[in-house]
């Protein structure tokens, strides 16, 4: 079979192997927060209509990047590693990814008034469990021992249930019944291997948002004869980044964490060895080092 080579995004098509992608999402221009809650409102003004496979597919615009986390941020920074990169508890991070991107699951509510807004508690649990997928797939690629104490982690973060085989991701997150805590009374998690509860977690979140990616028919303009051709679309955007995660990962281009423990933001790196989102990152770790030799000389004096 023949690959398709275009991604529709808004009006124009850009080159992407394998499929067209259709889905754009409002932005939430003119947002702020207040009482845990981003409010704001919805326009469908084109400019402020976004794809994210064009933020995928092509570099992440620069103003963008500085807008989120200011002028020192690395400039390969994708959709996902953007998003699992944000600190909720940072103002000016969450408001400006919902200036330039908008919801991530699109689950805008409205007021008494009318008025638009997304709980700020919810945000935090999407960037807190990409976090978590990211965390979990690097540890298990690199036979990490600390596995154990992050699915550990994990398990609290569900209070003690935790998505994979026994019980799926909605079942989890949308209420513990009676059923399900029956079901997890006949088996003690803690018994199973950290590496198992690891890839069952990361098989559910997938399996959960992927199945909001779906097939569909694309018509061409008149130009090019009305010719329907295969496409994909989605529901909410944060399915779009569990989608281009499971892109890279399955193709070999894991991301990671940088090791400045200033920064700890996600990035693609070019190279195995690369173990800094950015030069500026490395000279930082570089710094610290020689200030912590040099701290700890002193005491030994």
């Amino acid at each position: 079979m023949q690959p398709m080579k275009n991604l529709l995004v808004g009006e124009k098509l850009i080159q992407k192997s394998g499929f067209n992608f259709i889905r754009n999402y409002p932005a939430f221009p003119l947002c702020h927060l207040q009482d845990g809650r981003i409010c704001g409102s919805l326009t469908l003004s084109k400019e402020h209509i976004v794809n994210l496979f064009e933020y995928y597919e092509h570099p992440m615009p620069r103003k963008i990047i500085t807008a989120i986390f200011g002028e020192t941020a690395p400039d390969k920074l994708n959709p996902y590693t953007l998003f699992a990169s944000i600190d909720s508890n940072n103002p000016q991070q969450v408001v400006q990814w919902f200036t330039h991107f908008g919801a991530p699951d699109g689950n805008v509510r409205f007021d008494a008034q009318a008025e638009c807004y997304y709980p700020l508690d919810v945000f935090a649990k999407h960037v807190k469990e990409m976090n978590n997928v990211l965390t979990v797939i690097e540890a298990l690629q690199s036979g990490a021992k600390s596995i154990d104490a992050i699915m550990t982690d994990i398990v609290k973060q569900y209070n003690g249930y935790i998505p994979g085989s026994i019980c799926g991701y909605k079942e989890i997150t949308e209420g513990v019944s009676d059923q399900i805590k029956d079901l997890f009374s006949k088996v003690n998690i803690f018994d199973l291997s950290p590496s198992y509860l690891g890839r069952e977690y990361v098989d559910a979140l997938f399996q959960h948002y992927l199945s909001d990616i779906c097939p569909c028919i694309m018509w061409r303009d008149k130009a090019n004869g009305n010719q329907p051709s295969l496409a994909w679309t989605s529901g909410p955007m944060i399915s779009q980044l569990y989608f281009m995660l499971a892109l890279d990962i399955t193709a070999g281009k894991m991301p990671r964490k940088c090791m400045n423990d200033k920064c700890h933001r996600y990035f693609t790196p070019a190279r195995s060895s690369t173990r800094y989102c950015s030069d500026i990152c490395k000279e930082r770790a570089k710094q610290h080092r020689h200030y912590k030799k040099l701290k700890n000389e002193q005491a030994c004096e």
